[in-house]
């Protein structure tokens, strides 16, 4: 919705906020849908350039997070996630980062957490917070500490990034838009944040790319 109102009206900071969402867009064009009071759904602009912005707002969510459940972490780039204790990764949340087609200057993040399932799961993967705490934060004031830890830079994003990082250390597939499947081991993530993969054939660096964390049965 923020992206087809004019971008000189798309101020720094801006967050649209809805609990009800029925034509969300996941990562890579996938529906995303939220029955109402089931989420957290909003939308955050950005106008001055952030370095490593998908690294930026995965990590400024951990911290939002962090006081109500501490086990939450990141799947390279910015997916929300938590590991049980047989290591199945299960999804709480992710961003979208889209820029405006008439101003690239700014771009809008789109953020979804799971609160609960009043219905079905979307995926056998999905997980809500629910799912692990007893008595669920007040949502107003989660959605305010986001947006307090969205507006405060970090200065070394990528190694703050790192401590919250689910994926190095796994093996991992990484399916492409346009080219092969990358598969290895997760080992770093960049400077440049791109997720750092050790292969059969060599070290690979990929900086866009759906990934999949890999179990030892697969």
């Amino acid at each position: 919705m923020l992206l087809s109102r004019d971008p000189e009206s798309l101020t720094e900071g801006l967050t649209l906020v809805t609990h009800h969402q029925t034509a969300g867009i996941g990562r890579l064009g996938r529906s995303w849908e939220s029955e109402p009071g089931d989420g957290v759904m909003m939308s955050f602009v950005f106008r001055n350039k952030v370095s490593l912005l998908p690294l930026f707002v995965g990590t400024a969510l951990i911290k939002a997070i962090d006081k109500h459940l501490p086990d939450v972490q990141l799947k390279w780039p910015n997916d929300l996630v938590i590991q049980d204790s047989e290591g199945k990764t299960w999804k709480l949340g992710g961003i979208v980062l889209q820029r405006h087609e008439k101003d690239s200057n700014v771009v809008v993040a789109g953020i979804g957490i799971n609160l609960r399932f009043s219905g079905s799961r979307p995926t056998d993967e999905a997980t809500s917070l629910q799912d692990w705490m007893e008595n669920l934060p007040d949502v107003n004031q989660l959605i305010f500490e986001i947006i307090k830890q969205l507006s405060i830079p970090i200065s070394n994003v990528v190694e703050v990034y790192k401590k919250s990082s689910a994926t190095i250390g796994k093996e991992v597939i990484v399916q492409m838009l346009n080219a092969p499947d990358v598969i290895g081991r997760a080992v770093d993530v960049s400077d440049a944040g791109g997720l750092v993969i050790e292969t059969l054939n060599g070290i690979v660096e990929v900086q866009t790319g759906d990934v999949k964390h890999l179990r030892s049965s697969e």
